[in-house]
């Protein structure tokens, strides 16, 4: 039987969770769930201080360096697509494959749509300190 393939999961916005594992065959998947800066149960919660694309970017290679992976498959979602592709992008050949799902990239049309339209309306307290 061959070794389980390494994955590395990226979605703010559900929090890495044993439903999120559940997704992943440990017989098939070595599945690296995180929550990244400033999300899930990252610490300090809500964080905005050196939460850019390169230090998220920089945090996964870490990840993947400390695991001892060669190479893993990125599944991301939302944002979290978003950052898989950047991933991708900045160290392809680190990277086996990518899954998006529900993908975010960040158009003036889909960040109109979340902090324009949806943000003040269902998280008033939120927008104010956005």
């Amino acid at each position: 039987m061959a070794p389980p393939q390494s994955i590395c999961t990226v979605d703010p916005a559900a929090a890495a969770s044993p439903i999120n594992r559940r997704l992943f065959d440990p017989e098939r998947f070595h599945a690296v769930l995180f929550d990244q800066r400033g999300a899930g149960r990252s610490r300090p919660k809500g964080r905005r201080a050196d939460n850019t694309l390169p230090h998220l970017i920089a945090d996964m290679e870490t990840i993947r360096e400390n695991f001892g992976f060669e190479r893993w498959i990125i599944v991301g979602g939302s944002w979290g697509a978003t950052l898989a592709l950047a991933y991708a992008q900045a160290h392809p050949h680190r990277v086996t494959g990518v899954v998006l799902r529900a993908t975010f990239l960040g158009t003036r049309k889909e960040l109109e749509a979340a902090f324009v339209d949806v943000l003040p309306r269902f998280y008033p307290d939120l927008n104010d300190d956005f």
